[in-house]
């Protein structure tokens, strides 16, 4: 059995920009993903809402994921972990360019590979999803001033960093349609389509 961590933020652990709340287990994209891969592939949830990279910002909920991935990785040994954050990075009180939250991004899949090393554990393999665009005029993006352009350009950030790391690499932006209903968060629809996607791209891997 294949093993897959699902490893990210709000827009993995499925808040719904309709209703606030968490969609249910069956429309979010990793469960999508899994119910098409079958009983060969284990999913596991990984979402955690204001999840960052490395930055902290207690004050609005906003926290690093690193260590979370680091313990994640040890208790369910992955072999494949899809990764997908930067979007609470964008945050406008972090000053962070995109250059330093793709840095941020390899870092830490670096990090990842030499604690896997040091606790004589595989290194998963990794996919890098840049998340989606952030559209400043919905309700949650108006707090992300500034945040549109910078999360279009992640999207080649995370291309390269793929290449350099050896990742796989998805750009979740030209996989959804329409635009997102809150400005940061897909709806049950986009999920859909993300977690149909990656279930191909599981299939087509040898």
């Amino acid at each position: 059995m294949h093993k897959v961590l699902c490893f990210g933020d709000s827009n993995t652990w499925g808040y719904s920009p309709t209703t606030g709340q968490r969609m249910p287990a069956d429309s979010r994209w990793p469960r999508v993903m899994a119910s098409l891969l079958g009983e060969a592939y284990q999913i596991i949830e990984a979402g955690q809402p204001g999840r960052t990279t490395y930055p902290n910002s207690p004050d609005f909920g906003l926290s690093s994921g690193i260590e979370a991935l680091l313990q994640d990785t040890g208790k369910h040994q992955p072999d494949c972990l899809v990764l997908m954050l930067g979007t609470n990075d964008l945050y406008p009180a972090f000053h962070l360019s995109t250059e330093q939250i793709s840095d941020n991004l390899e870092r830490m899949v670096v990090e990842l590979d030499q604690h896997c090393v040091n606790q004589r554990m595989l290194s998963p393999k990794t996919l890098l999803l840049a998340p989606p665009a952030i559209d400043e005029t919905g309700r949650f993006g108006q707090h992300f001033a500034g945040a549109k352009d910078k999360s279009t350009q992640l999207a080649e950030h995370y291309q390269t960093i793929a290449h350099s790391l050896g990742c796989g690499y998805l750009d979740v932006s030209q996989i959804i349609t329409g635009k997102l209903l809150d400005g940061v968060h897909m709806n049950s629809v986009q999920h859909q389509a993300l977690g149909e996607a990656l279930a191909n791209t599981f299939i087509e891997l040898p």
